[in-house]
Order: C-alpha cells, then sequence, then structure tokens
C-alpha cells in the first residue's frame, strides 16, 4: 500500500500574533512530528525549549511579539 506524503513549506500558521496569544494551528497535522520546522523571525526555533506541538497545535513557551514573523515547514500524509 502506497501512502502519499505532502510538504508544507513557508506556511503561516493561523493565530494572532499580538505579543500574548502563545496558540498557533497549521494547516495540517505533521507527521511525522519531528518534520516540523519553525522559523520566528527567520530563526530556526527548538521543540521543548521554544514550543510544543500536539497533532495540528503549536503553542510557545513565550508570545512572540506583535508583528514578527512566524513561518513552519513540515511533512503530513
Amino acid at each position: 500500500m502506497l501512502i502519499s506524503e505532502y510538504y508544507s513549506d513557508n506556511e503561516t500558521p493561523s493565530g494572532d500574533i499580538n505579543g500574548s496569544n502563545k496558540i498557533f494551528i497549521a494547516n495540517n497535522t505533521p507527521n511525522p512530528v519531528g518534520s516540523l520546522e519553525v522559523f520566528l523571525n527567520g530563526s530556526l526555533r527548538s521543540r521543548s525549549e521554544d514550543y510544543d506541538i500536539v497533532a495540528d497545535t503549536i503553542t510557545f513557551v513565550s508570545a512572540p511579539l506583535t508583528d514578527s514573523i512566524l513561518r513552519i515547514c513540515y511533512r503530513y500524509k
């Protein structure tokens, strides 16, 4: 059985970047979860140090500052 795999590149997850919101939603659930790369203002962030992910929900330890640029890349099935 062939399982198709897709890649989301330079996606902007949904969620307000307002200095207080820590929760952002990807368009799809990263699979494998380890394929997720999170970039905040062009800098790669570290899972568990900077954010965590459950299903399609990314939760930051500290809310990104207003006007920050958040992008994610990941594989999904």
